[in-house]
């Protein structure tokens, strides 16, 4: 549902507002490194962002639903 590719780094999330980012611990807890196949397999239209350039994220609202492009620079 959220993608980032801030900074050339690939992170997708079900919502970023199912996430607090500045708990350290609670990040350690929720966030796991998966192989993007294992995303893809779960939803292929995971590839309709697959050129999303650097610095950039991508949202929709519902899993098949248009993905919306927007500005996603690392803040540091």
């Amino acid at each position: 549902m959220f993608v980032s590719h801030a900074g050339g780094e690939w992170q997708m999330y079900c919502r970023d507002t199912n996430h607090d980012f500045e708990d350290e611990e609670a990040m350690k807890k929720e966030l796991l490194l998966v192989h993007v196949a294992h995303l893809l397999a779960q939803d292929a239209t995971l590839n309709e962002i697959s050129d999303l350039p650097i610095d950039m994220g991508a949202e929709r609202s519902h899993v098949g639903g248009s993905w919306n492009w927007f500005e996603n620079a690392d803040d540091a």
